[in-house]
């Protein structure tokens, strides 16, 4: 799966982190995609309705790298 790096710190997220991507509600109508602290990154996030569309919003903010 391709995923960006984030544009603040460069940290690259790695997707298959369930700390990466994650329901911030019971229903999982709202998803958390961000740049983990403890993983090196700088907290930086975005919201998305669904963990697609979060990523999808992730991955419009920075430069791509290929995370297979």
């Amino acid at each position: 799966m391709l995923i960006k790096q984030c544009p603040f710190c460069g940290c690259l997220p790695d997707h298959s982190d369930p700390d990466f991507c994650y329901p911030v509600n019971r229903e999982k109508t709202l998803w958390q995609a961000g740049c983990i602290e403890n993983k090196g990154g700088c907290t930086a996030s975005v919201l998305g309705t669904t963990r697609k569309d979060a990523i999808t919003k992730w991955n419009k903010r920075g430069n791509t790298m290929d995370s297979n």
